[in-house]
C-alpha cells in the first residue's frame, strides 16, 4: 500500500476549506490574535496569522479554516 494512501486512511475524511470573518479583540505577545467570529459572541484565542497580516484591535480579519485549524490570512479594515 502506498504511504500517501496510508496517511489518508489515518487522517480520515477531509473537510473543505472555508473563509470566515471575524473581529480582532486582542493581539497577543506571541503574535497570535484573539478573534470574535462573525455571527458568534465566542472569542477564539490564539489564532495564528500570516506574516503579511497586520492585525489591529477592533478591525475585521479574514480567516481560513478546515474545521480544525484557523489561520488569519488578511485584514478587512475598521469594524463599525
Amino acid at each position: 500500500m502506498d504511504i500517501h494512501r496510508i496517511a489518508e486512511l489515518v487522517a480520515g475524511p477531509r473537510q473543505p476549506l472555508r473563509l470566515r470573518q471575524g473581529t480582532v479583540s486582542t493581539i497577543n505577545l506571541d503574535g497570535t490574535v484573539d478573534v470574535t467570529i462573525a455571527g458568534s459572541t465566542t472569542v477564539v484565542a490564539g489564532v495564528k496569522c500570516f506574516d503579511s497580516v497586520n492585525p489591529e484591535e477592533g478591525h475585521g480579519i479574514w480567516m481560513l479554516t478546515d474545521g480544525v485549524d484557523l489561520i488569519a490570512v488578511g485584514t478587512i479594515g475598521a469594524t463599525p
